[in-house]
Order: structure tokens, then C-alpha cells, then sequence
């Protein structure tokens, strides 16, 4: 059996693409996918956020503020090299 998980893809909108082959294969290994596109977290359904347990992210600086609001959060995964964006601190 395996686990299914609350995932939010919050992009910028230049990836929308790739994120929109990925999110229905996630959706159909049984993970509920919520997803955003814009500039920053200004657009993320907070509700979904809060149950994330997965941030699936593109182009947006994941700091503290977004960590505060997704308590569950296990991992972030970024589809790029690098994570200077993502505050591991």
C-alpha cells in the first residue's frame, strides 16, 4: 500500500507547462494536487497550503513565511538545480 500526500505546485507561470504533464500522473497515484501559478505565494490557496505536505515549487523563493503557513510540510522539491531560493536555515 502506499501513501498518498497533499501536494501543492506553486509556480511561476513559465513552467506551467511542465507542471501540467506532471500534476495528473501525481493525481493518478492517489496524491491530491493543488496548484498556482504566479509571481509569488500572494495567489496559493492558504487552505491547501496548510495541509501540504509536499511543496512542489518553481521560480518562487520559499522562506519563512510560507513554512509558517504550511505546518505539515515535509519536503520542498524544486525541478531545477541549485536552492538558493529555498531557505534552509
Amino acid at each position: 500500500m502506499t501513501s498518498s500526500f497533499s501536494i501543492v505546485v506553486a509556480s511561476a507561470p513559465e513552467a506551467k507547462g511542465l507542471f501540467e504533464q506532471v500534476i495528473p500522473a501525481l493525481q493518478a497515484e492517489g496524491h491530491k494536487v493543488t496548484s498556482c501559478y504566479g509571481s509569488d505565494f500572494q495567489g496559493v490557496d492558504r487552505e491547501a497550503l496548510a495541509d501540504a505536505q509536499i511543496l512542489l515549487s518553481y521560480g518562487l523563493a520559499v522562506g519563512a513565511h510560507e513554512y509558517g503557513a504550511a505546518p505539515n510540510l515535509i519536503a520542498v522539491i524544486s525541478p531545477t538545480l541549485g536552492y538558493e531560493w529555498i531557505d534552509v536555515d
